[in-house]
C-alpha cells in the first residue's frame, strides 16, 4: 500500500490524529524519518488527543449550554455556596466523565 492510499484509509477510517502525524513524517527528508516501531508508537500517541477533543465536543454539543465556560470564570461565594476549595475538588470529575464519589470504583 503506497503512503496516498494509506494516508486516505486512515482519514476514512477517521483516524485523524494519525494522518497528520503520517503526513508530518512523510514530508519529512528519509535520513530524519522515524523507524517502524517509533512511528507506529508517535502515530498512536497523536491519535489520543483527537479522540479526547471529539469527545468533548460531542459532550459540550449535547450539554446545550447557552454560553461557554472555562473554570477561570466560575463565580465562587458564599451567595452561591461554593468555595474554590470545593470546585478545585468537582473540577477533575468534570473533565474525566467520573461522577464525584466513584474514585475507587472498579466496575
Amino acid at each position: 500500500m503506497n503512503t496516498t492510499a494509506s494516508l486516505q484509509q486512515m482519514k476514512e477510517l477517521r483516524l485523524h490524529g494519525m494522518a497528520h502525524t503520517y503526513g508530518q513524517q512523510l514530508e519529512l527528508p528519509i535520513h530524519q524519518q522515524l523507524d517502524a516501531h517509533e512511528l507506529v508508537g508517535q502515530l498512536l500517541k497523536s491519535e489520543q488527543p483527537f479522540l479526547q477533543q471529539e469527545k468533548t465536543a460531542y459532550y459540550l454539543k449535547l450539554a446545550k449550554l447557552r454560553l461557554p465556560a472555562i473554570p477561570e470564570q466560575f463565580s465562587c461565594s458564599a451567595a452561591r455556596n461554593l468555595t474554590k476549595q470545593q470546585l478545585a475538588t468537582l473540577l477533575p470529575h468534570f473533565v474525566t466523565g467520573m461522577p464525584y464519589g466513584h474514585e475507587n470504583n472498579l466496575l
